[in-house]
């Protein structure tokens, strides 16, 4: 468990040689093990998951889904394709699930959980191949539409980033307050412009105005 929590923030921390190559080897070696892993779980597992397995997942499914900076990189992320679409369909398929879950005891749970499922669901619109298959998805702009009044800000900006990916013209128009989308991106650029911890933050913002 250790070691499946702390390797992944070593890779993204690592100081040496950033090869695009080397860092794609964990995705080529585990990311089909990891994906029939995620496709086995019962739909209400990850709500009741540890701590410590939450952790586990979500480090290792950054370096799995985004080992390179693939929307400034010059490599193709087609040979993950069919295991990024399988993942893409679970995460949003735990999503109802997550949001039903009413007890007080797990609204914490259910904050981090709903987190990471829509930062991974960001990352993976990255990916111009598997954005095209998420636009295919029927429930997913209603699921996420949903969820826009979650109290997390982070997690709210992230909804808006997948929607403003997979939403064309006509699906914002039907949006009762479309105008959020635009004071939501206003409100983090404000609070990251100044801060130098935030610079990736702040330039990856712009990057998905584009």
């Amino acid at each position: 468990m250790l070691l499946l929590t702390t390797c992944p923030l070593f890779l993204r921390w690592y100081p040496g040689d950033h090869n695009p190559d080397l860092f794609l080897q964990p995705a080529r070696t585990l990311l089909t093990p990891f994906t029939s892993w995620v496709l086995n779980c019962p739909s209400d597992s990850i709500v009741h998951c540890s701590e410590e397995v939450r952790d586990m997942i979500r480090h290792l499914n950054v370096i799995l889904v985004r080992p390179i900076d693939w929307e400034t990189s010059n490599i193709s992320s087609q040979e993950f394709y069919d295991d990024y679409c399988k993942l893409v369909s679970q995460w949003i398929s735990f999503l109802p699930i997550i949001t039903r879950t009413e007890s007080s005891s797990e609204v914490s749970d259910r904050t981090t959980i709903t987190r990471f499922i829509v930062q991974d669901l960001y990352n993976f619109t990255l990916h111009p191949s598997v954005l095209n298959f998420m636009t295919t998805i029927p429930n997913l702009i209603p699921t996420l539409l949903k969820m826009t009044d979650i109290q997390q800000d982070e997690t709210q900006l992230n909804i808006y980033r997948c929607l403003g990916k997979i939403m064309v013209e006509d699906d914002i128009k039907t949006m009762a307050h479309p105008d959020k989308i635009a004071m939501i991106y206003i409100k983090f650029l404000s609070n990251s412009i100044d801060d130098v911890k935030k610079k990736d933050r702040f330039h990856s913002l712009f990057e998905s105005l584009i």
